[in-house]
């Protein structure tokens, strides 16, 4: 009887740790690729930063903040075209990255402002980037410096 208690309570103690480990999210499976810049003259003071960013996880996740010793500040924007057709960029608090998507920060769209650029943007260098996720926590890349 004692060995038939020991096998239930096994069984139930197991049952428990699968059922905890079924009912845990997954997080969010961040992939930044293809993260660039613009070369800019020497006087230029703001660039933006454009990537692709895929959420391959079963939550959504929201990027909130980005720092690079090359800007003086970095701001996440989005620019829109208004009624008028002239075109206005906003800030954003965060830009949104949900679940099994894609989300491509690009010209004319979301992107990341750098302002009170600290360094020249010359085709082929490269800038240390660091992106900052709710959920994922930091993320450091490299922007490629392109002429585009």
């Amino acid at each position: 009887m004692h060995a038939l208690k020991q096998a239930l309570f096994l069984n139930l103690f197991l049952g428990l740790i699968f059922a905890l480990v079924a009912c845990t999210p997954e997080e969010p499976r961040l992939e930044i690729t293809d993260v660039w810049a613009r070369s800019s003259a020497p006087t230029a003071l703001n660039s933006a930063f454009y990537m692709i960013i895929s959420n391959e996880g079963s939550e959504p996740d929201a990027l909130v903040a980005a720092a690079s010793n090359a800007c003086g500040e970095i701001q996440l924007h989005e620019s829109e075209v208004d009624d008028q057709g002239v075109m206005t960029m906003r800030q954003q608090s965060e830009i949104n990255i949900p679940t099994n998507s894609t989300v491509v920060l690009q010209v004319g769209g979301l992107h990341l402002m750098c302002l009170d650029r600290q360094i020249d943007f010359v085709s082929g260098d490269t800038v240390p980037l660091t992106l900052h996720f709710e959920t994922s926590g930091k993320s450091e890349v490299l922007v490629e410096i392109r002429d585009e």
